[in-house]
């Protein structure tokens, strides 16, 4: 047990044998010395986790002096022979709540509710239980409010013959005990090296763009939330949308420069989000993952055909384009639910491919159809034609210049695909960053092969003084326009390579007539109740398909892709892990569906419920201004672009250090919902040993 082990180290500092009755002389006197004793535990697991809400779920203490056990919120512990500490934080209003925690298996009778509002920065109220069951509901009193950065702390402790040591199963017996209860208001002394909660934190720009005179960005928090936030280390964003763009009622925006560009609700306060402060830290070593010894398929594309039939082919997605150019017939290998990993069924009629379980995609040393190609570590899922992402623009009838443009409008949509095009083009390395200033953006590369058009700005400005006539939209894309046009083989080359990725065209290839698109295809993730199933590559993840729901988790080690028609996919935040999408690279969702009879495109829309975390930037493109109908995006949980390598609670990472973390969303609307539900498994950081402060005392 790690929580004994801690808790019983830590005795010197926090006084842990001055919580055991010791020869107490009445019932009395022992019901308020295990009411204090109550208090002492929770505030050492609150100093340990500033989240703590009695959700260690299982025995966590076992001492001669002290046994506590922790259900879904509710601690019931027991000092010395004859005397019980009982906390709550559950709501017993059953899953999904108000409490947003499952109910536990032994309910409370008491109607003290604690609360921990340490991690937010506004009031929240504090409930009486008086429903059925002891349960709060929407019509519960709520006495009075605790403060921001605070826990109201409401123990009461027990004493008499009818209280049994250890007796879980029934912590209310019948017979007569003393009861009195302590409550506390503890307040963190320095709130500077907490973890703000926000439904969104981007390392680099916060970026919204919305159609012209309609639509909104909406920030809020559920219950329990907290105050409705946004935090960026750039600069935050809206354009387009209704003459109020932005809406969080009574909501904070934390931006690098202290400003919002937007015309937001009258409610919502703007202030410096400090360039130190962290994110959430989620390490890939923390993160839940599929076991590699569990079920497994091997990484490669996996390729839909018309006839309901799935082929395989050991090649990574960009590797797999060049074969099947050139190999339009080769059928791979047909694989089928019988062939499959455990836990994953193939349905020929549908063209779905479900995982009930955790699935480990299985790298390759190599690929058995091209000995030149990289060993495949991806897990890719298509239809044979392929997957726009976007309404592809007619290169071949526009002059250079305007071709020029139209390629860097595009091309700057992802940013890693852009860096890792230059790589394969000039054996160059680097990024797209911003320097220390935020306000010249760069473009970085370095190497033999690098062109000698160096890219690179600065405060003096950009080292190529002509920006294409006529280029629009963010420095960036002018700044690459221009860098297209000086050059007639990079624009012939690049047009080629993000035809292959999809951005350009429908990715089909010439002699295919397959006609299913990813409308026609769905993954699905089917766990059993309040469990999760995980789909985890070392490599990048690309979904040409329907991405459905309860309960789906993907973690990559590269990219995250998600193309070609809506998403409708949730974690279970019951279950281990509150992620719904994880990688160390960029994520990106566009969801542009090409009507291939009427030739119209329209975007589809994206609901998101869970943890959405990247190391890298965040790309939802669901609009575009060459098409009418735009999609919804809806995130509840949060969004997270960490621009770095996350640490651990004890070992905070830096956002922004490797230069990324940029959230771009373009979208007919953008609804963000901080939900903590999906948090539980994320902490924020916090000082060791959190020094708190008791701010308020009574005692019933």
């Amino acid at each position: 047990m790690l929580v004994v082990a801690m808790f019983l180290g830590a005795a010197g500092q926090v006084g842990l044998r001055s919580i055991f009755v010791t020869g107490a002389t009445s019932e009395s006197t022992a019901a308020i010395s295990a009411a204090d004793s109550g208090t002492q535990y929770a505030l050492f697991r609150l100093r340990q986790n500033p989240r703590w809400r009695g959700d260690g779920n299982g025995l966590v203490i076992d001492t001669p002096e002290l046994m506590v056990h922790e259900d879904q919120g509710n601690v019931v512990g027991y000092v010395g022979d004859r005397s019980q500490f009982r906390i709550r934080f559950n709501y017993q209003d059953g899953s999904g709540g108000g409490d947003r925690l499952p109910d536990p298996k032994r309910f409370l009778s008491t109607p003290y509710v604690s609360v921990n509002n340490i991690m937010s920065s506004s009031p929240t109220k504090v409930p009486r239980a008086d429903g059925p069951s002891a349960s709060v509901t929407s019509s519960s009193p709520a006495p009075y409010s605790v403060p921001e950065f605070t826990v109201c702390l409401l123990v009461e402790g027990r004493s008499g013959q009818s209280i049994v040591r250890g007796n879980f199963d029934d912590p209310e017996p019948a017979g007569r005990a003393m009861s009195t209860v302590i409550e506390g208001f503890y307040r963190v002394e320095d709130v500077s090296g907490l973890t703000l909660d926000a439904a969104a934190m981007s390392a680099k720009d916060f970026k919204a763009e919305l159609p012209d005179g309609t639509g909104s960005v909406l920030v809020r928090a559920r219950e329990q939330g907290g105050q409705p936030r946004l935090r960026s280390k750039g600069k935050v964003s809206v354009k387009g949308g209704d003459p109020v763009n932005y809406l969080s009622p009574d909501g904070q925006v934390l931006s690098g420069d202290s400003k919002l560009a937007a015309n937001p609700d009258s409610t919502v306060t703007v202030d410096q989000e400090v360039k130190t402060s962290n994110f959430y830290d989620l390490s890939w070593e923390e993160v839940h993952r599929a076991d590699p010894n569990g079920p497994s398929m091997a990484a490669g594309t996996y390729v839909w055909w018309d006839d309901g039939t799935l082929h395989f082919y050991d090649l990574n997605y960009k590797d797999y384009l060049k074969f099947a150019k050139d190999n339009k017939t080769h059928p791979g290998k047909v694989v089928n639910t019988a062939n499959l990993a455990e836990g994953v069924s193939v349905n020929p009629s549908r063209k779905s491919l479900t995982l009930s379980n955790d699935v480990y995609v299985r790298p390759g040393a190599s690929s058995s159809l091209d000995s030149k190609a990289d060993p495949p570590s991806d897990f890719t899922v298509i239809p044979r034609a392929g997957a726009q992402e976007a309404p592809a623009p007619n290169l071949g009838s526009m002059g250079a210049r305007d071709q020029s443009l139209a390629l860097a409008s595009i091309l700057i949509q992802d940013r890693q695909a852009l860096s890792d095009f230059f790589y394969e083009q000039y054996g160059a390395s680097g990024s797209f960053n911003t320097d220390s200033n935020a306000d010249y953006p760069e473009f970085r590369f370095s190497g033999a092969g690098t062109p000698s058009f160096r890219i690179e700005a600065d405060a003096n400005g950009f080292s190529l003084a002509n920006i294409v006539a006529g280029a629009t939209g963010s420095e960036e894309q002018k700044y690459l326009a221009s860098i297209l046009d000086t050059d007639s083989n990079l624009r012939t080359q690049s047009t080629e390579y993000f035809s292959n990725l999809g951005l350009l065209n429908e990715g089909a290839l010439p002699g295919v007539d397959d006609d299913l698109t990813p409308e026609n295809l769905a993954l699905d993730f089917q766990p059993e109740s309040g469990t999760t199933a995980v789909l985890s590559a070392e490599g990048n993840v690309r979904i040409g398909s329907q991405l459905n729901g309860l309960g789906g988790s993907i973690t990559a080690g590269g990219k995250i892709n998600i193309v070609g028609f809506g998403v409708d996919f949730s974690a279970n935040p019951d279950a281990e892990s509150g992620v719904s999408l994880y990688a160390k690279g960029n994520i990106g969702i566009s969801t542009f569906k090409m009507d291939r009879v009427t030739k119209m495109g329209a975007f589809q829309d994206v609901a998101v419920k869970g943890v959405v975390y990247t190391w890298s930037d965040f790309v939802g493109r669901l609009g575009d201004k060459k098409v009418d109908r735009w999609g919804n995006f809806n995130l509840e949980g949060a969004l997270v672009a960490y621009g770095g390598t996350p640490g651990t609670a004890e070992d905070p990472g830096a956002p922004g250090a490797d230069g990324n973390g940029v959230v771009d969303i373009k979208a007919a609307s953008a609804t963000l919902t901080f939900d903590p539900a999906y948090l539980l498994g994320i902490v924020g950081s916090a000082p060791a040993n959190l020094p708190m402060e008791r701010t308020l005392w009574n005692r019933y």
